[in-house]
């Protein structure tokens, strides 16, 4: 499986339902948006060499990616980057730590989306999926 297999399955099970009630208006603006950590985090669980990143944004908002070394490089995995680009707004990966990962109601999200992944890239319909064909 590659990270852009996984990065499309994560990007197809991103909801609200996943998302704190201080992000749902803010995802009306751009779908990406508030799904970060928990995107990333689903992305390090398939690829373990992934280390996740955090930095604040033009907004004060803490913003999450994944990143990885390649031939001495770092390289930035950010499934929600249209978050930023859509809107014309800045990455924010300048300052950008190293993090662990959160625990408390972000472990159930994370929890949540990867088993909606794991259903997905198995062939078996997602609960999103199974939700608009009823």
């Amino acid at each position: 499986m590659t990270i852009d297999e996984v990065t499309q399955a994560i990007k197809r099970n991103l909801t609200t339902d996943l998302l704190s009630s201080t992000w749902i208006n803010k995802n009306g603006r751009q779908r990406m948006a508030g799904h970060c950590y928990h995107a990333s985090a689903v992305l390090k669980k398939y690829f373990p060499e992934l280390k996740l990143y955090r930095s604040v944004d033009d907004e004060g908002e803490y913003h999450w990616w994944c990143q990885k070394e390649v031939d001495g490089h770092q390289v930035i995995i950010d499934i929600t980057s249209e978050q930023y680009t859509d809107l014309g707004r800045p990455l924010p990966y300048k300052g950008g730590q190293k993090e662990s990962e959160l625990g408390f109601s972000y472990r159930e999200k994370v929890q949540k989306l990867l088993n909606r992944v794991e259903n997905d890239l198995n062939g078996n319909k997602t609960t999103l999926d199974a939700f608009l064909s009823d």
